[in-house]
């Protein structure tokens, strides 16, 4: 009788923003950016402070949402016609980012590591991608320049979700709900078994457990 061949690792999914790029960093410039643009006073808050503030924020019903209420600042999160949201990309398109210092590295030396081995059962290659809510236009533009995109196998992204969810707005989809690493995980062959989660939020972490594959009863 012969054992059944586990594969191992086959795949690492990285989240996109604060993984890859310190873009909570650029959250944060852009609040105060956005309360001086609509006049409101912004807390003196350090940095430090900040991050467990919308981290904690975020993982509650509402997401992004709670910030902006937080700040008392002007939003509405549903409506895409209010003047938050092409002010938003506007200081997006105009405060690019840069990978973290080494993450070029570390991803080249993961998709090195991953190569095909002796053993003729592992006949595919580890692969990788990048899960995230950003959408893919702003992600493309940030990394094309850096030369990661050779190493990503896939990608999810807004637009992406966006055409999943059927209605044109994917943010049902977003995280903490699993079904962008289910689609993650099918665009990369492989399972919750046999692929890492690199994020940095509770709700990456939350993505991260109980997801369901079409193929399985039970979740992974």
């Amino acid at each position: 009788m012969t054992t059944r061949y586990d594969p191992g690792l086959e795949a690492v999914i990285f989240d996109y923003d604060g993984t890859i790029v310190p873009s909570l960093e650029r959250q944060f410039s852009w609040f105060k950016h956005w309360a001086e643009k609509n006049k409101r006073a912004f807390p003196n808050i350090r940095f430090d402070a900040f991050r467990n503030l919308h981290n904690k924020l975020c993982s509650k019903r509402g997401g992004v949402q709670n910030v902006y209420d937080f700040f008392e600042l002007p939003c509405d999160m549903e409506n895409r016609s209010h003047p938050v949201w092409a002010a938003y990309h506007e200081y997006i398109a105009d405060h690019p980012l840069q990978p973290y210092k080494g993450i070029k590295e570390t991803i080249i030396r993961i998709w090195r590591l991953g190569s095909l081995r002796e053993d003729w059962r592992g006949n595919r290659r580890l692969r990788i991608g990048i899960n995230t809510t950003q959408a893919w236009s702003v992600v493309y533009k940030e990394l094309e320049p850096t030369g990661i995109l050779p190493y990503i196998d896939s990608f999810v992204g807004k637009e992406l979700l966006d055409s999943y969810q059927g209605a044109g707005n994917g943010e049902a989809l977003q995280k903490p709900s699993s079904i962008s690493l289910l689609i993650m995980l099918n665009l990369l062959g492989t399972d919750g078994k046999h692929a890492l989660h690199v994020g940095d939020t509770i709700n990456d972490l939350l993505s991260s457990q109980n997801i369901r594959m079409p193929s399985s009863r039970e979740p992974e």
